[in-house]
């Protein structure tokens, strides 16, 4: 049902502004954690332009999605990296998620509004904000 309902999606979904630019310029290990499937996030974020990282935690990869933990876990496992050290960021309440593995959590308001993310430890108007903010906490 899910797959689905994504692919209904799939030609409506356009990349944050500055996605791909921000995602370029990581020079630290990144990750993606999402509820969709693989081989779909991969095809995706090629169709959108946007560079596929080494990490992807995606459905089929835990027993547990947003709100549990088990997907940021995950990411911080594979990349080596304690989740204290780590910045979430996320556009949806996936927030509790990031929060509940210990991360740093910044929200993006570009889907959902503030009071929706006011658990974030920080909230930005756009994806290109919130990466300032982490290179400035670096």
């Amino acid at each position: 049902m899910l797959d689905r309902l994504m692919a209904t999606e799939e030609e409506a979904m356009r990349p944050y502004p500055d996605a791909a630019d921000v995602l370029h310029a990581l020079t630290l290990p990144w990750a993606v954690v999402t509820s969709s499937r693989r081989g779909a996030t991969r095809l995706r974020m090629e169709r959108l332009g946007l560079p596929v990282p080494r990490v992807r935690v995606c459905a089929e990869d835990v027993r547990s999605g947003k709100p549990s933990p088990d997907g940021y876990l995950a990411a911080a496992e594979q990349l080596g990296v304690d989740p204290r050290h780590c910045v979430v960021v996320e556009d949806s309440p996936g927030i509790q998620a990031g929060r509940a593995a210990g991360c740093t959590v910044f929200a993006v308001t570009t889907t959902h509004g503030v009071e929706l993310l006011a658990e974030a430890d920080a909230c930005f108007p756009s994806l290109d904000y919130a990466a300032r903010a982490i290179k400035e906490t670096l």
